[in-house]
């Protein structure tokens, strides 16, 4: 009996401690949540994008353009926390369901986001660069 209970501590302890590193990453990268301007490199504004965190590593994302058709969702977990590299997946949301691609993103120090993104929908590869600038207006 002993040792059932001893397992059964364990793995709570286990569960409890994993929680708890999980929700200080998320409390980490709290700065991250908001809504950003995304920029092309030639200074083309490219619609809004809005970041929630979920519990560890993992964000959601969500792009608005002034066209419904280029709106996506997304998502990115962060890889390493020092460096502030991250990568994730995004879908076009008024498009067809095949149209996806990766995004490779980097924090600046400025709260600024640089994007690498990947478009690989449709036997097409297409890649590109933007600039998520942090929006003033603060949290979204």
């Amino acid at each position: 009996m002993e040792l059932l209970i001893g397992a059964l501590l364990g793995v709570l302890l286990e569960r409890a401690t994993s929680f708890l590193g999980a929700a200080i990453i998320t409390f980490r990268h709290r700065r991250l949540r908001g809504s950003y301007t995304a920029w092309s490199p030639d200074g083309v504004k490219g619609g809004t994008v809005t970041i929630r965190p979920r519990l560890g590593n993992s964000f959601v994302t969500r792009g608005t353009h002034d066209d419904p058709r280029d709106d996506w969702t997304g998502s990115f977990q962060m890889e390493d926390m020092f460096t502030g590299s991250a990568h994730g997946v995004y879908r076009h949301v008024n498009r067809d369901p095949a149209d996806w691609g990766n995004h490779y993103l980097m924090l600046l120090d400025n709260g600024d986001i640089a994007v690498q993104w990947h478009n690989v929908s449709h036997g097409r590869d297409r890649k590109g660069r933007l600039l998520w600038k942090r929006d003033s207006s603060g949290v979204a």
